[in-house]
């Protein structure tokens, strides 16, 4: 699996970052970030986090996701 996100049950933007992750149809796997964000030696500091082909994107940042996908050739980049 080449996209993980990292959420949390309470995060409102984690659940839209992976809603539209459906709309693209990109398979996605999720991971309870609750322990991650009080871990001190995680890199997972906030939620929404998602992890594209190792490129680590904090937020819900659709221009970045939406580079790295096409980076990572997971969609097709504007014509």
């Amino acid at each position: 699996m080449s996209v993980k996100v990292y959420s949390t049950s309470w995060c409102p933007f984690c659940h839209a970052l992976m809603d539209w992750l459906d709309q693209l149809a990109i398979e996605d796997s999720i991971v309870d970030a609750e322990n991650l964000l009080q871990d001190e030696n995680s890199n997972i500091k906030s939620v929404p986090a998602v992890s594209i082909e190792e490129k680590l994107i904090f937020g819900f940042d659709r221009p970045a996701i939406t580079e790295a996908l096409v980076d990572a050739g997971l969609i097709k980049g504007a014509n």
